[in-house]
């Protein structure tokens, strides 16, 4: 069962942090926005433990809130990996491509690198040069 030098107890040390630290470097993305952490994990590991593994925590994951304005909670949490965390970056531009909204990074997996475009190319069509996504996407 993980414990105090865990990953987990890390990322649980770290939500709290993030949320209740001013001198914390995130604070004022979360603290400072009104994310708290709920008062069943906010003082004591274990529930925070317990509800990780309940809910399909692996040292691959990691934790997302999913209404990003919403706290650290049972409800609002789970777990994703990377990939799907970065997608979820407020700084990420998101387009309408074929009735979908996605990224660019996820519209670039999706389409232009199974055509042989890599992302870096594709993204310097599209944010460089100005091209129409359809036209991004082909070698």
């Amino acid at each position: 069962m993980p414990g105090k030098h865990s990953r987990l107890f890390n990322c649980w040390c770290s939500i709290r942090n993030r949320c209740n630290n001013p001198k914390h470097a995130k604070y004022r993305f979360y603290g400072a926005r009104g994310i708290r952490v709920c008062d069943e994990w906010l003082y004591h590991f274990a529930p925070f433990r317990d509800w990780a593994l309940a809910n399909g925590y692996s040292d691959s994951l990691t934790i997302d809130r999913i209404d990003s304005n919403g706290n650290y909670c049972p409800q609002n949490c789970r777990w994703i990996t990377m990939v799907e965390q970065n997608n979820n970056r407020r700084s990420n531009i998101k387009v309408e491509f074929r009735g979908e909204f996605l990224t660019l990074a996820q519209l670039s997996r999706k389409y232009a690198e199974p055509n042989g475009v890599p992302y870096k190319q594709f993204w310097s069509r599209f944010r460089k040069q100005g091209w129409d996504l359809e036209k991004c996407i082909l070698p």
